[in-house]
């Protein structure tokens, strides 16, 4: 893996996708926390500008799962905003759920303030997936996760992957997730953003 962003294309909506790699430098988190990276560093490697904005919300690395999320009731009408969507998504997802479940994959629908209101499959990440908080009602907005792919593609307005060590809670270091904001057709908003997660070591491995 590269220690800088690669880019690659989506074929599905042919947008850009922004690789977050976890870094080849195993120095460069240290660095970073003992502010010990130049400043032409940390403006040219694209984790460090964005683990920056981490840690300017207010976001620990060494942190145990925020615990941050929505009440079951208030969760509920964050759904009801997004009716239309999920009618288009129960269609998608319903049939492939068991498959996602048999690869150790869950593919989450976040709305547009990063709250995750659904969540399919899981297999043998489900365990993963509680102790991360990849669950129903999380909040996963970057200001409050860190650098993650939910919330760094709602800031970055466009598709991300974030690879392992690339996330900025050392808790998520074994994470592979993709996310791309789903926009609404006519006002060019972000309605959610919908992503495919599971262990880095299933789906890291490249031929």
């Amino acid at each position: 893996m590269s220690s800088g962003a690669s880019s690659a294309v989506d074929r599905h909506d042919r947008q850009t996708v922004l690789v977050l790699d976890e870094p080849l430098d195993v120095t460069l988190r240290d660095r970073f926390h003992e502010e010990r990276v130049s400043v032409r560093e940390r403006s040219e490697h694209p984790l460090l500008s964005r683990w920056g904005r981490a840690v300017e919300a207010g976001v620990r690395a060494d942190a145990l799962a925020h615990p941050e999320g929505v009440a079951a009731s208030e969760l509920q009408t964050r759904r009801e905003r997004l009716q239309e969507v999920f009618r288009e998504e129960s269609a998608l997802l319903g049939p492939i759920a068991s498959d996602f479940a048999s690869r150790s994959l869950v593919a989450i629908v976040a709305d547009s303030e990063g709250v995750i209101v659904s969540a399919h499959g899981g297999g043998a990440f489900v365990e993963t997936a509680a102790r991360t908080r990849l669950v129903e009602g999380a909040s996963w907005a970057e200001s409050v996760r860190g650098t993650n792919a939910i919330g760094t593609a709602l800031v970055e307005g466009g598709p991300v992957a974030v690879v392992g060590g690339a996330h900025f809670e050392l808790r998520n270091s074994r994470l592979f997730c993709y996310a791309s904001p789903v926009r609404d057709a006519c006002r060019g908003t972000i309605r959610r953003t919908a992503r495919k997660s599971g262990p880095a070591i299933l789906c890291c491995e490249r031929s």
